[in-house]
């Protein structure tokens, strides 16, 4: 992980690649679990709609958020958006490509995150989907605790 930190930057992206920033989200979800977490188990003939509806609700999900590249050597190895909401930063998303995972990347993002938030007196939270227990034990090792249940998700809250 200390040669990844060094190398690890992070650079916001711009309006004319949101896109793009939506085709890696989608293929780094796609990669991850089998694709449970992105497409819920849908049946064959609909992933295409599917596809459709997901990249629409990310351009809407995500239209007031800081989207941002985490790369290494020139190469996307993670993606983040985060909003600012009156006492908390919120983690609207955040991936690690699938070659790059259990090498520290997601915890770098979340220290850059955190730190973003305290410098500006505020809570960190994110949801993340209650069948991701991979990720929901990578929060928790992180410090965060949950602050709320939901149907398919739980809310997460770090205190600065």
């Amino acid at each position: 992980m200390i040669g990844t930190r060094r190398r690890l930057t992070f650079r916001p992206v711009r309006k004319s690649e949101n896109l793009y920033f939506t085709i890696l989200t989608f293929t780094f979800f796609r990669e991850s679990e089998g694709g449970n977490y992105l497409i819920f188990g849908c049946p064959t003939p609909l992933v295409p709609m599917m596809v459709l509806v997901y990249f629409f609700w990310q351009e809407i999900a995500l239209f007031r958020c800081k989207r941002y590249y985490a790369t290494i050597d020139e190469n996307t190895v993670g993606l983040f958006a985060v909003s600012e909401k009156p006492e908390a930063l919120f983690v609207e998303l955040l991936a690690v490509a699938p070659g790059f995972r259990k090498k520290g990347i997601a915890t770098l993002i979340l220290d850059l995150i955190t730190a973003s938030a305290v410098k500006s007196g505020k809570e960190l939270e994110l949801s993340v989907f209650r069948s991701n227990i991979p990720a929901q034990l990578l929060y928790l090792k992180n410090g965060f605790r949950k602050k709320k249940d939901k149907k398919m998700s739980i809310i997460l809250r770090k205190a600065p």
